[in-house]
C-alpha cells in the first residue's frame, strides 16, 4: 500500500507542470491575463492593415483615394487597422500612434488618422492642429456613428475602414453638411462577412473531403479496427459522403464522355441510315 501511495504522489508530481502549462493557456486565451501592448507599425502607405482584416480590393481602392485626395488638398489622411489586447485602450493608442507617424506636425498638422481595432471592433478618429475647426468633436462624432459604427456592428471591418475614409474626406470637402444630408450607412452582417464566409466554406469543403480520403486510406491499409463504435461510425459516415461524392463527379464526366461518344457516332452514321436507331439506344 505505501509503494502505491509514492507512485500516485509521482505521477501527480509529474503530470503537474503540464496541468499549469494549459490552465495558463486557457486563462491567456480567456483574457484573464493582460498581453503586451504591440508595436507601431511603420507608416509604409495611406493604409496600414498589420492585422490583414480588409479585403485586398478595397484596401487598394482607399489608398487610392487618399492619395489623389493629398496631392489635390495637401491634406494627409492615414487608415490603421491594429489588433490590440482586449483590455487596451483604442484612444490612448491612437492618440500614440498618431505621435509616432509624426502626425502632429506633417502638412502643418493638416492631418487625420483612422484606427480601427479588429480585436473588439471599436475605432478612433485623431486629427492634427490644422485640421481642428473641420475635423471637431461633432464632425468625428458624426463620421463614426454614419459611416464607421453601422460596419463595426456587424464584424464588417473592410466597411468601417473604407467608407470611414470616405467620410473624413467628403468632410474636409464638404464640411459637416456632408454628413447631415445623407442617411447613416446600413450594414448587414451577411454583407459584411460575405467573403469570409465564402473562403471558409471552400476551406471547411476541402478538410472535408481531405479527412474523407484519409479515412478511406486508413481502411485500406488496415490501420483501423473491424469493430467501428463511437467515434469510428462518424468517420465512416464522413468516409461515405466524401466518396460518394467522388463517385458522382466520376460518374458525371463518364456520362459526359459517353453521351459525346454516342453523340459523335449518330453524327457519323447519318449518311449510313443506320446511325439513328443506334443513336436512340
Amino acid at each position: 500500500m505505501p509503494c502505491r501511495e509514492t507512485r500516485s504522489i509521482v505521477r501527480g508530481l509529474l503530470a503537474l507542470p503540464a496541468l499549469l502549462a494549459v490552465l495558463g493557456s486557457v486563462i491567456v486565451a480567456a483574457g484573464f491575463v493582460t498581453d503586451t501592448e504591440p508595436g507601431f507599425p511603420p507608416p509604409s502607405s495611406h493604409v496600414v492593415d498589420s492585422a490583414q482584416e480588409m479585403d485586398v480590393g478595397y484596401s487598394w481602392g482607399t489608398l487610392q483615394q487618399l492619395e489623389r485626395f493629398e496631392e489635390q488638398t495637401g491634406i494627409h489622411v492615414a487608415v490603421a487597422i491594429v489588433a490590440l489586447p482586449r483590455r487596451s485602450s483604442t484612444d490612448d493608442y491612437g492618440a500614440a500612434l498618431f505621435r509616432a507617424w509624426g502626425l502632429d506636425t506633417k502638412a502643418n498638422g493638416r492631418t487625420a488618422l483612422l484606427l480601427i481595432n479588429p480585436s473588439n471592433n471599436t475605432a478612433v478618429i485623431k486629427a492634427g492642429p490644422g485640421l481642428a475647426s473641420t475635423l471637431d468633436g461633432d464632425a468625428i462624432a458624426r463620421i463614426m456613428a454614419n459611416r464607421i459604427e453601422p460596419y463595426l456592428a456587424v464584424n464588417g471591418i473592410t466597411g468601417a475602414a473604407s467608407r470611414g475614409a470616405r467620410g473624413i474626406v467628403g468632410v474636409l470637402q464638404h464640411g459637416p453638411a456632408e454628413l447631415t444630408t445623407s442617411a447613416p450607412d446600413q450594414a448587414s452582417w451577411l454583407e459584411a462577412n460575405r467573403d469570409r464566409m465564402f473562403f471558409r466554406f471552400i476551406g471547411g469543403f476541402i478538410a472535408f473531403l481531405l479527412l474523407g480520403a484519409a479515412i478511406n486510406a486508413a481502411n485500406l491499409l488496415g490501420w483501423r479496427p473491424h469493430t467501428k463504435r463511437g467515434l469510428w461510425r462518424v468517420l465512416d459516415w464522413i468516409a461515405r459522403i466524401a466518396g460518394s461524392v467522388k463517385v458522382s463527379t466520376s460518374e458525371s464526366s463518364s456520362s459526359s464522355g459517353s453521351s459525346s461518344r454516342s453523340g459523335s457516332f449518330s453524327g457519323g452514321g447519318g449518311t449510313s441510315g443506320g446511325g439513328g436507331a443506334s443513336g436512340s439506344w
